[in-house]
Parts: C-alpha cells; structure tokens; sequence
C-alpha cells in the first residue's frame, strides 16, 4: 500500500486517501417550519393542529407533529404549509415515501413553492431517485437561480452522476453568488481532482490539480481552521509531484487538528521517502498513540509498526534499502 486518498463523504479512491467532503444543505435536515397564515374563521381547527404541530416538531416530538400536521391537512387538504411541514415531519420519522408524498402535494397546490420543490428534490436524492433529484433542482433554480443551497447540491448530484464539467460550472456559479461559503469552494476542489483523474494528458492533469489546490485555498480563505482543506492539498501535491510541499500541507492539517491520523499516517511516508527518518520515526509513534483511539485504524496500526521496527533496524543495522512491501494508508 502506499500513501491512501479518499473522498470524505460518499467517493473513495483506491489509490490515496484523500478526504474531500461533499458538503450539502437542505431545508429538510435543518427545517424552516412553514408559519401559519390567516385564514378564514371557518378554517380555525386546521390552523390549530397546524400551531400544535409546529410546537411538537420544534420541541423534538416529532411522531406527535406527524399527527398534527395529518389532521391540519385532513381538515383542509389545500393547506398548502401543512403538507410542508408534514412532509419535514415525515423525514424526522423515517417515512421518506410519505415525505416525498406530502411535498408533491404541497407543490401541486403551489407549482412555485421553491422550498417544497427544493426538500422534495432532497428527498429524491437519498431515495436514489437521481433522475428526478436532477429535474427537481433544475426546477427550484428555475424558481430561484440564486439559491445557492440549490446550487451546491446540483453541483454533488452531478459529481455522483459522472457530469464533472456540468458540477464544476454549478459550484462556480455557487461560489460566484457567494464566495462565503467554505464548502462550495471544497466541492468544487474534488469536482476537479475527480477530473483530473480522468485527464488522459499529463499537462491537463497538472492544471486541474492547479486548479484543485486553488479551490482548497479558497476555502481555507473562509474557513482557515477547515483541516480536510490542507489535507486535500496535500495529497494534490502527492499527485503532482511536489514533496515538500505536500510535506507542508500535511504538518498545517495536523497543526489544526493534532489527532489526524490520517495526515500523520501520510506524513509519515512523506518523510520517509524524503530521507527524514528521524522525523518518520517520530511521526510514526505519533500515528500509533492517535490510532490506538480509533478501531478503524486498526489494520493500519500493524504498517506502523512494521515500519517503526524496519526503520530502527536499517538505522542501526546496515544500510537502508528500498522495500517494495511497504504499506501505505
């Protein structure tokens, strides 16, 4: 094994592990609970277990809102912020065909509710509906195309589908609208590593990973404490053939987060094939202490040791050669 990358969220790459989050926002996993409007005086009785379903769902009784809101929408079925709100609900309760039933009502009453368009095409991505996901985001930008939540979530779609030039468009556009928002610029840095693992053409390659690691400082810009991002760079420098900078990109992951064991596994390596063998050894140790404390690392835990033992034998026993069966995390 050599040095590992992986996607952090949903990509993994055989080769390196490089932890790239894609990062998405949805109304419906932090709700904006539809208010109550005025009605007509004869609409009393849906306006209410519409109120009590908003104070059970924001007091976490969540089966309880379920009830509400069913009986607001059973009193009045064109009460359009109760079919919202259920469907919110319905999520909270693990009912995701409900959900996805009560915002297409909600959007059958108001063909332009962008939020209900927008939690249902949420819900059509973790249901791996990807088809209708695509048309609902396509219709909430309609609707809004500066909602850059939209935008941000089109954009990891896309990725998910293969459509890498379609999400790099979409989370620049998202970055345009608000270059605020850390994430976007991290999503559109794996947007361009994963294009660049496709690039045929050694020149090509390069530039994208230019561009990767530009979209990496973007987001520490906004966010300098956003650990994944120096992570990322460095495995772009891996990739590109710059050590010492990957080197350095690693030690500014670990100076935010100490217990990385990932970035001190990768470290690690880097100094060894750097000729650092001091500094591997002591960074080895350093991995073994963090990774005890994770049961994921255990099979990584053994490489470590393996080489803290190789590495102390060539020192002290001769010289230090090559060896073709290292590990790599």
């Amino acid at each position: 094994m050599g040095r590992v990358s992986g996607y952090f969220g949903f990509m993994v790459s055989p080769a390196l592990w490089v932890f790239l989050a894609l990062v998405s926002v949805s109304f419906a996993s932090a709700p904006v609970l539809a208010e109550e409007e005025a009605l007509e005086p004869d609409d009393a009785a849906p306006q209410e277990h519409f109120r009590r379903g908003n104070e059970f769902f924001n007091a976490g009784l969540f089966e309880q809102a379920v009830a509400a809101y069913e009986l607001a929408v059973a009193a009045k079925d064109e009460y359009k912020e109760a079919w919202y709100n259920l469907g919110i609900a319905y999520s909270r309760v693990g009912r995701h065909e409900d959900e996805i039933r009560a915002y297409q009502r909600a959007i059958e009453l108001d063909p332009d509710y962008t939020r209900a368009h927008y939690n249902l095409a949420v819900a059509q991505e973790e249901r791996g509906a990807t088809s209708d996901a695509l048309a609902t985001y396509r219709r909430v930008l309609e609707l809004d195309p500066e909602l850059v939540d939209a935008h941000i979530n089109l954009g990891i779609l896309l990725v998910r589908m293969g459509r890498l030039d379609e999400a790099i468009s979409t989370y620049e556009r998202a970055v345009e609208l608000d270059g605020s928002i850390a994430d976007a610029h991290f999503n559109l840095g794996i947007a361009y590593s994963q294009k660049a693992g496709l690039a045929a053409v050694e020149s090509e390659r390069k530039k994208l990973y230019a561009k990767e690691i530009e979209a990496y400082r973007a987001t520490l810009a906004q966010d300098p404490a956003y650990y994944r991002a120096w992570y990322n760079i460095a495995i772009a420098y891996n990739r590109s053939g710059d050590l010492e900078r990957e080197l350095e990109a690693y030690r500014n992951a670990i100076e935010i987060r100490p217990n990385y064991p990932q970035a001190l596994f990768n470290l690690a390596y880097g100094y060894e094939e750097n000729d650092e063998i001091d500094k591997a050894l002591e960074t080895w140790q350093q991995y073994r202490q963090v990774a005890a404390r994770f049961p994921a690392e255990n099979e990584y835990l053994d490489v470590a040791v393996r080489e803290i033992e190789r590495l102390i034998r060539e020192r002290g026993g001769g010289a230090a050669s090559d060896s073709d069966d290292t590990d790599q995390h």
